[in-house]
């Protein structure tokens, strides 16, 4: 597995990041693009042979992960 840090590291590189905290094994990202965020995610996950197995959107409304979603299906 990725330790966190190394994970953490390559997250706050991205351009759409404004924070990244660790917290144990769990890492915490605040971001502008939220789409656009969880579309490079995969790309790093797959890239650097990263062992992600849980994502979870904690501060978006409803409209927002429609969105995501609905993305994901076109």
């Amino acid at each position: 597995a990725t330790p966190p840090r190394v994970m953490a590291a390559l997250l706050i590189a991205l351009p759409d990041v404004r924070s990244v905290d660790v917290r144990g094994s769990r890492i915490e990202v605040r971001t502008t693009n939220p789409s656009r965020f969880f579309q490079r995610v995969n790309q790093l996950t797959l890239s650097h042979s990263i062992d992600l197995r849980t994502m979870q959107t904690i501060d978006a409304g409803a409209e927002a992960v429609f969105g995501y979603l609905h993305e994901g299906l076109a």
